[in-house]
């Protein structure tokens, strides 16, 4: 997949519409709620304009980023409970449709 500019990129999601768009502190999704912080987010979701759900998670390479292998670990494993908890809520509405 090719990096979009912004508004390619709202363009695409628009015709898309997701039924969940992950979203980063700096992703679209989640300025119009600025005054929140991402980690008081994630797990979370919220119906939104550009996708039947946000979820807000943290980017793969701000885990890279960690800055020790202990808190790494921590962050990857707190990553793919973001993505798990995605995974059971496409599967709970999969199965009530």
């Amino acid at each position: 997949m090719v990096p979009l500019g912004p508004s390619k990129a709202i363009g695409r999601l628009l015709v898309a519409l997701p039924e969940v768009l992950l979203s980063g502190r700096h992703g679209g999704a989640l300025r119009y709620r600025a005054a929140t912080r991402l980690l008081d987010e994630r797990g979370r979701f919220f119906p939104h304009h550009w996708a039947q759900t946000v979820a807000a998670t943290v980017h793969p390479s701000a885990i890279l980023r960690s800055p020790d292998p202990a808190q790494r670990h921590l962050d990857y494993h707190a990553f793919v409970k973001d993505l798990i908890a995605v995974r059971e809520r496409l599967q709970r509405k999969s199965k009530s449709a």
